[in-house]
């Protein structure tokens, strides 16, 4: 009975942030990029047009200086999916530990792991074959969409997740910040936004994604992210520190 009851409080707890204007459009957005994302796809693993003027913009990207390839180089170690997903699970680890609230964690857990799943998902059902350069060639799991996008995006959407709750609890206790601290938190917020772009460039510098295969994994990765968070967070989730 009381299984049946917490069910029933989360689901309609659901249903009434779902019904909300705001995060109703950032739904239907969600969704309507979780149907595309398919058939664009495919649509562009097929296309002759597509793949000349991706392999055209790609020449024109890769003409960077050497230090960016090195920087580029250590983007694709520091984002790649193995190394940021044990990562990511500590973070989710940490978030229950400090707040000893589960569905803080399963927010946060749920923020960062549902745009991989689905971003590998889609790669699985696509196939797409990386382009003909030097380091795309040697990369042998499919192109669409970059799983090291989607792994910046989900890091970033983690760590925002973390820092909103937070803030939340400081609302409720009537803890400010001090000015420094804003401008501190602010400054951070503004790296966690840059990283995912500066990750996907640099996909797009060593040749080993299309262009169309980073966007797609921001815009993507970013609206389920989002949603995520809107549908689970709970409104006291931690404590401070």
């Amino acid at each position: 009975m009381n299984t049946s009851n917490a069910s029933n409080d989360v689901l309609g707890n659901l249903r009434r942030r779902a019904a909300r204007p705001a995060i109703r459009l950032l739904l239907i957005a969600a969704l309507a990029a979780l149907i595309a994302v398919v058939p664009l796809g495919l649509m562009l693993k097929r296309s002759a047009s597509d793949y000349a003027a991706e392999m055209a913009m790609l020449a024109e990207i890769q003409r960077v200086p050497a230090w960016l390839v090195v920087v580029s180089k250590a983007c694709a170690a520091l984002y790649a999916p193995m190394v940021m997903g044990p990562v990511m699970a500590v973070l989710v680890g940490v978030v229950l530990w400090r707040s000893r609230n589960v569905r803080a964690a399963v927010c946060v857990a749920l923020v960062a792991a549902t745009p991989l799943a689905m971003t590998f998902a889609v790669k699985l059902i696509v196939r797409r074959n990386r382009p003909a350069t030097p380091l795309g060639v040697l990369a042998h799991d499919p192109s669409f969409p970059s799983g090291h996008v989607a792994t910046a995006v989900a890091l970033s959407a983690l760590l925002f997740a973390i820092m909103r709750m937070r803030a939340n609890v400081r609302k409720v206790h009537g803890v400010e910040l001090s000015p420094r601290g804003q401008w501190v938190l602010s400054g951070f917020a503004a790296v966690l936004l840059v990283l995912p772009v500066v990750v996907a460039a640099s996909r797009l510098i060593l040749g080993v994604h299309y262009p169309t295969d980073v966007l797609t994994s921001l815009v993507l990765c970013s609206l389920i992210s989002a949603s995520a968070y809107c549908l689970f967070a709970p409104e006291n989730a931690m404590q401070i520190a």
